[in-house]
């Protein structure tokens, strides 16, 4: 037997009274259901309760936090690690390996210096793409590894949530 929203009568009961808690009510309650988060090629993800926000750590080399509304995109990555996620309005993507990226289409382009997880790192930006290029993810490696990501906005770049997504990176170690 269920009640109208499809939960058991004790849990129903459970999950009401603890709404009326005001420690619980602060945290928020649901009906236990939860978005599942998006398909992602064997990479660890979690999705964050407070803002939706998921963690993803692509085949264990890096870490990094993006919004939940950019869904991965099929991608062929080559000869390094690499994935496209779009949604309301953004298209993200990142390359890790050997080979340095291009950065064409970023003529006049707003450069600055900036450290990503301690390490030296590059933004460039237009009106609606904000690039970040970190030319050596590990200073122990004889051949470098570099690293890209590129948000590409549908309207006018938007600083703050670039630099949240950038500065979230976190490398692992090689080793």
């Amino acid at each position: 037997m269920t009640t109208a929203n499809g939960l058991p009568p004790r849990r129903a009961q459970w999950l009401a009274a603890a709404c009326l808690l005001p420690g619980i009510a602060a945290v928020g309650c649901d009906n236990g259901n939860q978005a599942a988060p998006p398909p992602n090629s064997g990479q660890q993800s979690a999705v964050s309760p407070i803002d939706g926000w998921v963690d993803e750590c692509p085949g264990g080399a890096f870490c990094f936090s993006r919004p939940g509304y950019l869904s991965p995109q099929p991608v062929q990555a080559i000869d390094s690690l690499a994935a496209l996620y779009r949604g309301g309005g953004l298209t993200l993507t990142f390359d890790m390996g050997r080979y340095e990226n291009s950065v064409s289409g970023m003529d006049g382009a707003a450069e600055e210096q900036t450290a990503i997880d301690g390490r030296p790192a590059r933004l460039l930006g237009t009106g609606s793409k904000m690039l970040l290029v970190v030319p050596k993810v590990h200073e122990s490696d004889p051949v470098p590894t570099h690293f890209t990501m590129i948000l590409n906005f549908e309207g006018k770049v938007s600083r703050p949530l670039a630099e949240r997504i950038f500065h979230s990176i976190q490398f692992k170690d090689p080793h």
